[in-house]
Formats: C-alpha cells, structure tokens, sequence
C-alpha cells in the first residue's frame, strides 16, 4: 500500500508540473528572461527581441520597457499609459490579467507608430499557445513559422523564440532534458537572394572619403540638433565599438589613456579596452565643452557619456534617477538618417564598424593585430565577416596582382 501511494504521489508531482506554452511564457516574463547557458538573464535588446514575436504585437508592450543593470542583466519594467487610460501593472501577472490572450492585439490601423504593418500575432495570442508544452513538436513550430509569408530573418527570429522558451522550460522540469530539442529538426533555407533592406549592408562598407564625408557633416552640421548623437556617431566611426557598447558608456570608465569597457556591457563578456586616439580624445573633449554649455549644463549630473536629451528636466536633479537606464542615449537613427540624406548616400551605421574593422586590417595587415583593437576573440571572425572592400578597392588590389605577377601579358 506504500508503494502504491509513492506511485500516486510522483504522478501528481508529474501533473504539478505540466504547462501550457502560455504558462511558461508568463512564467518567463515574471523570471525576467533568466539566462540558459549563464547564470543572471538575458540582456535587455534579447529581452526585447524575443518579447515582439513571444507576447508583442499588442497593447501589453505600450506597458513594458527594459534595461540592464550594473551587472549587465536585462530587467523588466512596467508603466502606465496615459493616451489609453491604461493603469501600471503592479508585476507581470497584472500585466496578463489586463491583457490575457487574444486581448488587446494591435492591428495595422491602430496605436500610431506601433502599427503592426506586418499583421503580426504573437504566440502568447496565438492558438497554439494553449498547448502543453510537453507536447510541443518540431512540426507544431515549422508550421507556426510557415503558416503565413515571412523573412528569412523572421523565421530565424521565430526558431531562435521557441528554442529559447524550450530550454526554458527544461530549465524548469516542465519538459524532460534527454530529448532532443524540436528545434534542431528546423531548417530555415536561405533564400538565393535576400531582399532585407538592412541584409543589403552586411557586406558593404565605406569609401575612406565617405567616411571623412560623415565625419565633417557630424561635426559641423548636426551638433546643434544632435549634440550627443552626433558624437556617439562619431565615436563609433574612429572605434568600430558595438552600438549596444558605446551607447552604455559610463563617463567612470574612461582613464587617461584608456576607457575600460566592463564585461556586463560587452558581447563576448570579457574586459575591452579602448584606446584614447587624438580623434576619440577630441570627442571627448567636445562633450565636456558641450556639458558646459548653459542649455546643457543640467546634463553634467548624469552618469552616462552619452546623456538622453528627452530626459524630463526636472527628474535631472533626482540623484538615484540619473543613474538610471533611463537617462542615456538609446537611438542614433535620427542623427544619422539626416547624415545620409544631405551627403546622398545610403548605408546603415552598421557599415561604421564594417569599414573600421576592414580598413584597419589594411592598415595593420594582420588580423591577429586587428583583433586586440577591435574586441573579437578570434581571427577567423574578422577574416570571415569583417573581410569587406569596396568596388575601387577590390580594382586597385586585381591592378596590382595583374602589375606585379601577370606582366607579361601585353
């Protein structure tokens, strides 16, 4: 008779256990996207990355925003909004009891600029989604990512989510461990040609004109309007630092040859230091100058190098607010879109780091060299995705093999 009420009570621990795929999102959210491989969670740009297609496309995102912490841990916040008369939710249950599934989905005509132009709809709002999780099946995802016309780079997105919420949910015993994740039955083809605007520039970079074009219209032309864009631009031109990175800037960080990069803002999580040339000097220099400046002034008591002028003035003097996330730079498109359209090229300022990284191979002719400077681990990264010429270069090198070996076809 013991050994029979063992037997009932591991099933109902068994039971305790089953989630349906909408439970383990919430759960996900309530733990703040906790990390797989690492211990803390998941920074804040993956948060918001896997959160769009997870639980987005709907009102619930007008009420959440992220940021990292000192440790580089992305942490989810709530607030309220005032246009929709919507309250703040106390905690991430609140939040789906104000919008639960199928409730507050933002269609293509409404919510302004969070239009949803692909007529997108999240998992959490998706039928599937009231699945057990245990039952989840690797043709349950392929037909979820086939079941409507999507990008290359949507369907990436899409796998990258359910693997994430899979191992999740191993993490928490809700699906056994030893099978082999459904995921890794997915293949997501690669088109012959990708019409992704933004895929367009991974393998382009700057002419050394171009980029003494965009230094100039940076400097003489868009400080005005973009005081701390404009340099951040310009600190990412002579550095080839990650946006993510040089936009998580503390002003503590920077010494008197060096600004030292702490792990927590870094991608491959280790120390990088950045070496203070004349040009990153001279930035800084004309940041301190600006800081000075009677309309920036109030600016002097935030902690980041590149402060947020959409800050409200009066929470300026909050010595605990100005610590905060919310008080740095977080976009530097408008600064550039308006780069491009006076000079009348095109590119994405993801080319910046492209065309420093490969110039900078020119100039050192060695990647091993490259690689200390431009905070890579390994070689074969460079040599691989930051391997970019431009059409006058590639002409000048195919000139110069023709010159120096095959001169002796007249």
């Amino acid at each position: 008779m013991k050994d029979q009420d063992n037997k009932v009570y591991e099933a109902e621990a068994i039971k305790l256990q089953k989630k349906s795929i909408r439970e383990v999102i919430e759960d996900i959210v309530k733990d703040n996207f906790p990390g797989i491989l690492q211990s803390g969670n998941l920074v804040s740009s993956s948060q918001k990355s896997f959160g769009l297609p997870m639980y987005g496309y709907n009102k619930r995102t007008l009420l959440m925003y992220y940021s990292n912490n000192n440790k580089g841990h992305g942490r989810i916040h709530y607030k309220g909004n005032k246009f929709y008369g919507i309250a703040q939710p106390e905690n991430s249950e609140d939040l789906f009891k104000k919008f639960p599934s199928g409730a507050g989905i933002v269609t293509q005509k409404r919510l302004g600029k969070y239009k949803n132009r692909s007529n997108e709809i999240s998992l959490y709002d998706h039928d599937l989604s009231k699945h057990l999780i245990e039952h989840l099946k690797a043709q349950h995802i392929r037909d979820y990512i086939n079941e409507k016309e999507r990008s290359y780079s949507q369907k990436r997105v899409l796998k990258r989510m359910f693997t994430y919420i899979l191992m999740y949910a191993i993490e928490k015993s809700y699906i056994p461990g030893d099978k082999l994740l459904p995921t890794k039955n997915i293949k997501i083809k690669r088109p012959e040609k990708i019409t992704d605007k933004s895929a367009s520039w991974n393998h382009q970079r700057f002419t050394p004109k171009q980029l003494e074009d965009i230094w100039n219209n940076l400097v003489e032309k868009r400080q005005e309007k973009f005081p701390f864009s404009s340099m951040a631009l310009c600190l990412y031109e002579v550095t080839g630092i990650r946006p993510q990175t040089f936009l998580r800037i503390k002003k503590e960080y920077i010494g008197k040859d060096f600004i030292e990069l702490p792990p927590s803002i870094v991608k491959t999580r280790k120390v990088q230091k950045v070496a203070i040339t004349p040009p990153v000097r001279w930035i800084l220099n004309n940041i301190d100058m600006k800081l000075k400046e009677p309309k920036y002034r109030k600016y002097s008591f935030v902690s980041w190098l590149f402060p947020s002028t959409k800050t409200k003035s009066k929470d300026l003097y909050d010595h605990e607010y100005v610590l905060t996330d919310g008080t740095r730079l977080k976009d530097i498109r408008g600064c550039w879109s308006a780069v491009m359209a006076d000079l009348g090229i095109e590119g994405a300022p993801k080319m910046l780091r492209k065309s420093w990284i490969s110039m900078a191979k020119v100039v050192l002719k060695d990647s091993f060299k490259v690689m200390f400077i431009s905070g890579h681990s390994k070689e074969a990264t460079i040599d691989v995705h930051y391997n970019k010429s431009t059409d006058e270069q590639q002409k000048e090198y195919a000139d110069e093999v023709a010159d120096k070996v095959f001169n002796f076809v007249k």
